[in-house]
């Protein structure tokens, strides 16, 4: 899919990163966004830290979440995070913080899944903040 639709893949990028900066700087969209889109109430998100939403991840972070997530069952195979980063995907080596949310409760699914899921969540995210500007008709 990524070869045969590499333009669409680059939008897709653009629009995510696009959307990360916003919600960096705009965290009460951000709550806002959140409780429309999941039982959060609004109280206990005005007690929460929002989350960073860097545009950049650093590979042995993303390998523990992958490693944590199999772990405590949301995901119901080990794999590598070579095996899901596409080349020229960014990271950085600058240590962060980063909890990864990727997927909900049970039950436990296969990582691409999850990785839907998380995608398809960041897109509606995407959508309601606006940032799209028309890039993505076919989502």
């Amino acid at each position: 899919m990524i070869q045969d639709n590499s333009e669409l893949v680059e939008k897709f990028t653009a629009a995510m990163k696009e959307s990360q900066q916003f919600a960096e700087q705009n965290h009460d969209i951000v709550r806002e966004v959140i409780v429309e889109y999941t039982t959060t109430e609004p109280e206990i998100l005005e007690q929460t830290t929002v989350p960073r939403f860097p545009q950049e991840h650093r590979r042995e972070s993303l390998q523990q979440v992958i490693d944590m997530s199999e772990r405590i069952g949301l995901i119901s195979e080990p794999n590598e995070v070579e095996e899901l980063l596409i080349d020229g995907a960014q990271t950085t080596t600058q240590p962060k913080r980063r909890a990864l949310r990727i997927c909900s409760k049970s039950p436990p699914l296969r990582l691409q899944e999850c990785i839907l899921r998380w995608f398809s969540y960041r897109l509606v995210a995407v959508r309601r903040l606006g940032v799209l500007d028309g890039r993505f008709r076919q989502f």
